[in-house]
């Protein structure tokens, strides 16, 4: 009875801890496409936008972070930890309630460039770099902007701030 008791653990613990890997596992695929500025597809498993740069773009400048934008994509920014909490520091409510705002309209952005079949690159970083091929066509710091926001850059030209509030003919009118 004991030898039955001791086995019965053992393929209990070995069973949890394969369940442990594969979960810490995913949780590690998922937090290293997030780190690289890609975002995660839950629905098929797996990194989208990872292409759309290299992970050597990825740069630490001082506290400051920067990333390189080659393709056409969107460019959802959040602000880091120091911006949420000298935000707080002003006016805790005011926070809550534009993020809030912010939250809402950036889901509603994010639907239509899946629909529509845009990339999209969701990122804390401060300083983001757009090139095509080996150009630089134009650096965007976002030390001095809004917490939250959108920019469009369709591979070639001059990246747009979006409005949130009104993507879909914001990026229509700028296609066309």
């Amino acid at each position: 009875m004991k030898k039955f008791k001791i086995l019965a653990i053992s393929i209990v613990l070995i069973g949890l801890t394969f369940f442990a890997y594969t979960k810490a596992s995913r949780f590690l695929r998922i937090d290293s496409c997030l780190d690289n500025g890609g975002s995660w597809d839950y629905s098929q498993e797996k990194c989208n936008c990872a292409d759309s740069f290299k992970k050597s773009d990825l740069l630490q400048l001082g506290k400051k972070s920067s990333l390189v934008i080659r393709n056409r994509c969107a460019v959802l920014y959040y602000p880091n930890k120091l911006k949420i909490s000298q935000s707080k520091n002003v006016n805790e409510t005011d926070f809550y309630t534009s993020a809030d705002d912010a939250m809402y309209y950036i889901a509603q952005s994010r639907t239509f460039f899946k629909k529509n079949q845009i990339q999209i690159i969701e990122t804390e970083s401060q300083i983001i770099d757009f090139k095509t091929g080996g150009t630089l066509i134009k650096t965007i710091n976002l030390d001095a902007s809004e917490l939250w926001g959108i920019l469009f850059f369709d591979g070639k030209n001059i990246p747009i701030k979006i409005n949130m509030t009104n993507t879909e003919s914001e990026v229509n009118r700028f296609l066309k």
